[in-house]
């Protein structure tokens, strides 16, 4: 075909030409930026739905690690405890080995008129092993000092016997005198 038209007209249509390829080029790219941004929101809300979710696992994850190290905590006082708890019966004392020791130190003439025997206690708290040695208080009475002090040697010489108290008022009451024994367990 050929054209005819005059050359203003000619010039008219390339210009409108250009400007609707213009046009199209601006709305393409408006476009393009308009899907490029909901786009790049799109992925903003899925990363932060991703960082929300990490955030609350590792939240999660925290609690129970503070509860299982507590539960560790406790697991390790109660081994405690229960290895103490073992270790009683290598503590205990005897009885009879305590009256044992304590007649082969009684010299002739001491008379006793009361003997007060108490067990080792141990108390367990928190892991810790509170100990109590067994105890023997005595009352009596002695024909004389010598005697009553051959009594108290006696007993500090004896290993078995860990802690005397010997009051010094035993001495100026021959007929009532009273000793504590601490005695050896563990």
């Amino acid at each position: 075909m050929i054209n005819l038209l005059p050359p203003s007209y000619k010039k008219e249509l390339r210009d409108e030409e250009n400007l609707r390829i213009l046009f199209i080029l601006i709305t393409s790219f408006g476009v393009f930026l308009f899907v490029l941004s909901l786009l790049l929101f799109a992925l903003r809300v899925y990363l932060w739905g991703e960082l929300s979710s990490q955030k609350l696992l590792s939240e999660s994850f925290a609690q129970e690690l503070s509860i299982q190290s507590k539960a560790q905590q406790e697991m390790q006082e109660t081994t405690a405890d229960f290895s103490a708890l073992s270790r009683t019966n290598a503590g205990q004392v005897s009885v009879a080995e305590t009256f044992q020791h304590l007649f082969s130190a009684l010299p002739s003439g001491v008379s006793l008129l009361s003997v007060s025997f108490s067990s080792p206690r141990i108390t367990f708290l928190k892991g810790e092993t509170v100990r109590e040695h067994a105890q023997v208080v005595l009352q009596g009475s002695s024909p004389s000092r010598e005697v009553l002090s051959r009594f108290r040697e006696n007993l500090e010489g004896d290993a078995f016997f860990r802690e005397l108290f010997f009051p010094l008022a035993n001495f100026t009451n021959l007929q009532n005198f009273s000793l504590s024994i601490k005695i050896t367990s563990f």
